[in-house]
């Protein structure tokens, strides 16, 4: 007790000017007999060492507050997705012509093997020497999608690539229309096509020509003769050759003939 007292005494000012108010306001008097003497001395040591414990104690369980800093606090800031003004152009598909229920059992290229008016498309009739010149699938027609179609690659700047051309061989059909013929959508602006239609072994006398202008497109049918036997498609440019170079797929969207039927 008396080394934790010598302590606060020594650490705190204050501490030890209180101690010496409380003990200088007890003066002892003189008593006769030592021992009354010694009674009283030993009574003011015990509240001397009483009160001295009570400040010690009071000091040691102090706890000193400590501030609490607070929490940050955190703002998420969450991105909101804004539609897009822009809009893509868009394509529509026309359907190819309906074949007959018994089209698919037919002799190929024989219009009478089928019922009468009966569509048969081009990409069913034989092929001159079984070999293809052009592609042929679903393609566009200034941006419509035309089923079961042909097309060829035509440009100006190309020799090899100035016209195009695919020959069928058929027989008892009585017509041949397309549904659409003009450039895709990948075309040169300013490209226009020129399509024609040839009968038997004639590459000279187109038995059609149309001819379609930038961005155009057109339709195109053909009354067959009796005694067809062969029918040929061709299509170049109309616009001069050489640069700059302009090109683009020249179409033919859904070619089909009508059967003369049993």
């Amino acid at each position: 007790m008396r080394l934790y007292l010598g302590q606060e005494i020594a650490k705190d000012g204050d501490f030890a000017r209180q101690l010496r108010s409380a003990l200088g306001g007890r003066k002892a008097g003189k008593v006769k007999g030592q021992r009354k003497t010694k009674r009283w001395v030993a009574a003011a040591v015990g509240v001397v060492l009483l009160l001295a414990a009570v400040f010690v104690v009071a000091r040691l369980t102090q706890s000193p507050v400590q501030p609490v800093a607070a929490a940050p606090t955190t703002v998420t800031a969450t991105p909101t997705d804004q539609p897009s003004t822009s809009t893509p152009p868009t394509s529509t598909t026309e359907p190819a012509p309906e074949t007959s229920e018994t089209a698919g059992s037919a002799v190929p290229g024989d219009g009478s093997s089928v019922p009468k008016g009966s569509p048969v498309s081009l990409l069913d009739l034989p092929l001159t020497n079984n070999e293809w010149h052009v592609q042929h699938g679903d393609h566009d027609v200034q941006l419509t999608q035309y089923q079961n179609s042909l097309w060829t690659m035509l440009a100006t700047c190309n020799s090899s690539a100035y016209r195009g051309e695919q020959q069928f061989r058929l027989k008892n059909f009585t017509r041949l229309e397309v549904k659409a013929v003009g450039t895709d959508s990948t075309a040169s602006p300013d490209l226009a096509v020129k399509f024609e239609v040839f009968l038997n072994d004639d590459g000279v006398n187109a038995k059609q020509t149309v001819v379609v202008n930038p961005g155009e497109t057109k339709t195109l049918a053909v009354d067959l003769p009796a005694n067809v036997f062969a029918v040929k498609l061709r299509t170049s440019f109309t616009t001069p050759a050489g640069k700059p170079c302009r090109s683009g797929n020249a179409v033919w969207g859904s070619p089909f003939v009508v059967a003369a039927g049993r």
